[in-house]
């Protein structure tokens, strides 16, 4: 069964809250009406990628004419007040891992203002011991920094602590902390090669509990 989990730690884009596929349209539709082909194809690399990373990437893709300034500006009015909506299952599963007293961590390549937004409506949901953030590390996912930094802020050695995510980028940074990783796949499938390695694929939040129960 291998090393009992003594901490969790998520992921927060695609794993806790429905805001991949939003964020997809996002983008592809905004490039649309700049004139770049911004295909499933391509989007693979901004998926679980830092913002910082995305706004390069539209930039490559833009070319010498592209204003990046108002490209994100358009993004930022199709967004503007827009909260994604919690993954099923993901309200129940905080809920439950707090009461058990388990030390959980958001690890993200979000910023921390975009945290907040997204947590304001759900007090009940603000749960976490620790959370590391984009601005927190040096180098985002998918190196492991973000979450060797979470497994050191909360005390517990990497193979015993369980992290979930939804991307292959950000698996592939759990794995290469050393954390036992299991993914619930959300706009793209799961990669071959980071398959072999995870602990579990699940279909949805919902199955983890029990999944997890045994392992406790």
């Amino acid at each position: 069964m291998g090393n009992r989990v003594q901490a969790v730690l998520l992921d927060m884009d695609g794993t806790l809250f429905d805001s991949e596929a939003f964020y997809k349209r996002l983008w592809q539709d905004t490039a649309r009406d700049f004139g770049i082909d911004l295909n499933d194809r391509v989007y693979k690399q901004f998926l679980g990628a830092p913002y910082s990373v995305c706004k390069q990437l539209i930039k490559d893709l833009g070319g010498e004419s592209f204003s990046l300034d108002d490209f994100l500006q358009a993004m930022s009015k199709q967004e503007s007040g827009h909260i994604p909506a919690l993954k099923p299952g993901a309200e129940e599963l905080l809920i439950w891992l707090k009461q058990l007293n388990i030390p959980l961590a958001l690890v993200t390549s979000a910023e921390h203002i975009k945290i907040h937004k997204n947590f304001a409506p759900h007090p009940q949901l603000q749960v976490f011991d620790v959370i590391v953030a984009f601005e927190d590390v040096d180098q985002a996912k998918p190196h492991p920094e973000p979450y060797l930094l979470a497994c050191k802020k909360l005390g517990v050695s990497p193979e015993n602590a369980l992290a979930v995510e939804d991307s292959n980028a950000g698996a592939l940074s759990a794995l290469e902390a050393g954390c036992q990783t299991l993914m619930v796949p959300d706009v793209l499938a799961v990669d071959g090669q980071i398959q072999s390695q995870l602990a579990a694929v699940l279909d949805s939040l919902h199955a983890l509990p029990n999944w997890l129960r045994d392992r406790l």
